[in-house]
């Protein structure tokens, strides 16, 4: 888990200080209790401190710059790199090999959760070479642009075309690495027989050991709010207008891997907001699960209460599945906080 590969790299100030030299900072000062760096040879002096205790998130922070940020984060702000990038290289100077990325979990409450969740005790998750894409038309899906993903998204996303299958595909990465885990497929065609699966895994993987637009926009989501969808493509078309801070289940059902993922960002806010035409009872066995794993810790449950608008009873539709102005209507005006069935919900 990242929690893990965190905890090694903040027990060894030399591999801290590999990573830094290898991203090119520079006036790198070990201390007893921190490590001070500047961001380049330039800089008028060290303002950046990692420090050495109470710090399991490895924490950083740019006094210059007043931005408090985990090791991962930073990295990839200030030199411009993604998140598998960053991951690879700690994991080559801890000397780690692939086997860390096997998930593996202990169940919750003598296991009450995988009962009503996704169980997912012990599952060893195969990784794939970015070369596994190749053998994909990597155009831009015109269908998709129509439904409001644009060109500069499917692109982030890798979105492609298998001609076998017939199917626009993407990527479905590893939420610790930002490896290829999976392949997703989504029939390329608006009528289908009953028969006809919508999405396939045209490269099967377990959906529920990691989350889409994790890796991908990790900068964005750590420490902020988090929304937490069901549909990929929910993701895809909130990029086209600015929103990053996002993930999606690949279903409705939250899995305790999941859940421990959503809680590894440092979130002050969780947003579940699940499609239209869902009963509550779903959201709220999912809110359930994220608390039961935050017990401790100061997080606002909020949810995306679908009632409140009557016009997209039966749409199916995410919260942005309709464009930037319904999303700012989603927030302002449809949010209930949860208060863990103890009392009636606050509105927004």
């Amino acid at each position: 888990m990242l929690k893990d590969i965190k905890e090694k790299l903040i027990t060894n100030a030399d591999a801290l200080i590999e990573l830094l030299e290898e991203f090119g900072f520079e006036k790198i000062t070990p201390r007893v209790s921190e490590i001070r760096c500047a961001r380049d040879a330039d800089g008028g002096g060290n303002n950046i401190q990692i420090r050495l205790t109470d710090n399991d998130g490895v924490m950083v922070t740019d006094y210059a710059r007043g931005t408090h940020s985990d090791i991962i984060q930073f990295i990839m702000e200030q030199r411009g790199v993604d998140f598998r990038t960053v991951v690879g290289k700690i994991q080559k100077i801890l000397g780690l090999s692939d086997d860390w990325v096997k998930q593996k979990q202990l169940p919750l409450f003598g296991g009450f959760y995988n009962q009503i969740g996704r169980k997912n005790a012990e599952i060893e998750v195969k990784t794939y070479p970015e070369s596994v894409l190749d053998q994909y038309d990597m155009t831009p899906n015109e269908r998709w642009i129509k439904d409001g993903i644009t060109i500069e998204a499917q692109r982030f996303y890798n979105v492609g075309y298998d001609v076998e299958s017939q199917r626009i595909i993407f990527p479905i990465r590893n939420a610790e690495t930002g490896e290829v885990q999976g392949i997703k497929g989504r029939l390329n065609a608006d009528d289908y027989d009953e028969y006809t699966p919508k999405y396939i895994y045209v490269l099967p993987t377990p959906m529920s050991t990691t989350l889409f637009n994790y890796s991908e926009s990790y900068g964005d989501l750590y420490g902020n709010e988090v929304w937490i969808v069901e549909s990929e493509k929910t993701c895809m078309i909130s990029y086209g207008f600015g929103v990053k801070n996002i993930v999606a289940l690949g279903s409705h059902s939250l899995s305790e891997k999941q859940a421990q993922l959503i809680l590894q960002l440092n979130p002050k806010r969780v947003i579940m907001a699940l499609d239209e035409g869902l009963d509550f009872e779903a959201t709220e066995t999912n809110l359930k699960l994220l608390k039961s794993f935050s017990a401790l810790r100061d997080i606002e449950f909020w949810y995306w209460d679908t009632k409140l608008d009557p016009t997209i009873k039966w749409t199916k539709c995410g919260p942005c599945d309709n464009g930037a102005e319904y999303f700012e209507k989603v927030k302002n005006e449809q949010l209930k906080r949860w208060n863990y069935g103890k009392e009636k919900d606050e509105e927004a």
